[in-house]
């Protein structure tokens, strides 16, 4: 056989099958079965109908173009219209959907801000000269120096000093000298007492007296001591300075204890009060994290930053934290399961839906959405509450959902009201309850689907996602 008639042959035998494919169709003979598989169409509970690819919620009963761009609509088999999706096992494994069952747990809203460290405001101690006097020698070798209390700061040469030494001296030996009931004991014992008193009022310890008045002379140079443990934060003398009464030779601060202010803004306001505990981080010390309390939330906002003061207190034994330095505050508050801060008061009691339609309520009645009688539910400070993965949520900003399934292959759209994210979860104050399970990946897939399908989906509300 030749070329030419393998052709041919070839030929009658294409357009013998054509006319046979022709003829079955229109006998409305069905389409033959592949091999292994079930008939490809519509199932009896699916129905074929024409959507817009870019507008969705454009649908119709036969072909035709879409009346807001324009496109040809396409054919797409949707299912039961009971505000459900469905998919095969198939269709979930391609899609990578992925459940998970919710449950209590407990939750903590952080707040965090940038702070500096300042110096509490009781811990300055000014160190002033008390009479007129000339500095013969600083002890202090630079600002920033740590002095205990009652190391000598500097040397002072002052002539009232040295009188006030001589008459100390004086009537001390003057006193010794006096029988038992002399009747000049009491009028010694006055100058004694007075002598002592104006050194002591000058800045002279009680332990420098009690050495200055056994000397047999006074001594034309006394050392000035430290009145407190602190830094040097102001040094204002010099050797060989006169310096008159009153005036700042150093200003010390006890740094033990300092002050970590920081800025809050307004939404973050409710999750702050007085007493909380905060940690804090400063790029100063590396690896270390600190405790502190709140002290002070400020009663104002400021104009200029549209913040508020948060003061807190923050043990510094070591002294790594230095005053001027920056920190990142960390504050963390319990979350309740009506959303909001749990607070540090006693427990309460709230009545809830037994199907968490609403919000938790005070009064004792019948739920808005499902009628259902509310039950009591007592909240603790320390209560978990119902959270829901971060992943399982939809959220356009001012309206939240999630795909619950209620079967293998089958999900529903549920409206969710929820308090604000903590970390990897939500807390759901109402739309879930305990042991839902919901779609925590491929969810918005899901929500193509059920866009295209004409049901409830996150941009388009249904009658049976809770609004």
């Amino acid at each position: 056989m030749n070329a030419r008639t393998v052709k041919r042959v070839l030929g009658v035998a294409a357009l013998a099958v054509s006319v046979f494919l022709w003829m079955d169709w229109m006998s409305g003979g069905e389409a033959p079965v592949p091999a292994g598989g079930e008939a490809q169409g519509p199932t009896p509970s699916e129905a074929t109908v024409w959507t817009c690819s870019m507008h969705p919620q454009i649908r119709a009963d036969a072909p035709g173009s879409c009346p807001l761009c324009g496109m040809d609509l396409e054919p797409v088999q949707v299912g039961p219209q009971d505000g459900t999706v469905r998919l095969s096992e198939g269709d979930r494994a391609g899609a990578g959907i992925e459940v998970a069952p919710i449950g209590r747990r407990a939750l903590e809203r952080e707040v965090r801000a940038v702070g500096r460290v300042e110096v509490v405001e009781g811990a300055y101690v000014h160190v002033a000269a008390r009479i007129p006097a000339r500095v013969e020698r600083v002890h202090v070798a630079a600002v920033g120096e740590a002095v205990a209390r009652g190391a000598p700061l500097a040397d002072l040469y002052s002539p009232e000093l040295v009188l006030a030494q001589a008459e100390l001296q004086i009537a001390d030996r003057h006193l010794r000298s006096l029988p038992a009931g002399s009747p000049d004991g009491e009028a010694s014992r006055s100058a004694f007492d007075a002598a002592r008193t104006k050194l002591l009022l000058w800045g002279v310890t009680g332990e420098q007296v009690e050495r200055l008045r056994v000397l047999a002379a006074p001594e034309t140079v006394l050392p000035f001591l430290s009145p407190a443990a602190g830094t040097v934060m102001e040094k204002s003398v010099r050797e060989g300075m006169y310096v008159e009464a009153g005036q700042d030779l150093f200003v010390l601060a006890d740094l033990s204890t300092v002050w970590v202010v920081a800025d809050l803004f307004e939404p973050d306001l409710p999750w702050v009060f007085e007493g909380m505990r905060g940690s804090i981080e400063a790029a100063g010390a590396p690896g270390e994290a600190f405790e502190g309390t709140v002290e002070r939330v400020e009663p104002e906002v400021s104009d200029e930053t549209r913040a508020v003061r948060v003061r807190l207190a923050v043990p510094n034994g070591r002294g790594v934290l230095k005053p001027g330095m920056y920190a990142t505050v960390h504050l963390r508050a319990r979350l309740g399961p009506d959303g909001r801060r749990a607070g540090e008061g006693p427990a309460r009691t709230v009545h809830v839906c037994p199907m968490n339609c609403q919000p938790p309520v005070e009064t004792l009645g019948r739920c808005a959405v499902c009628g259902m009688a509310l039950v009591e539910e007592r909240i603790t400070p320390d209560a978990e509450v119902v959270a829901v993965p971060a992943t399982a949520v939809l959220t356009t900003g001012t309206r939240s959902i999630a795909y619950k399934e209620l079967e293998p292959g089958r999900y529903q759209a549920v409206a969710l009201v929820l308090g604000p994210r903590a970390g990897d979860f939500y807390p759901v104050v109402a739309g879930l309850s305990e042991g839902d399970r919901v779609v925590v990946h491929g969810n918005f897939l899901l929500d193509s689907q059920a866009q295209l399908e004409g049901g409830p989906s996150l941009l388009v509300p249904g009658e049976k996602d809770g609004e």
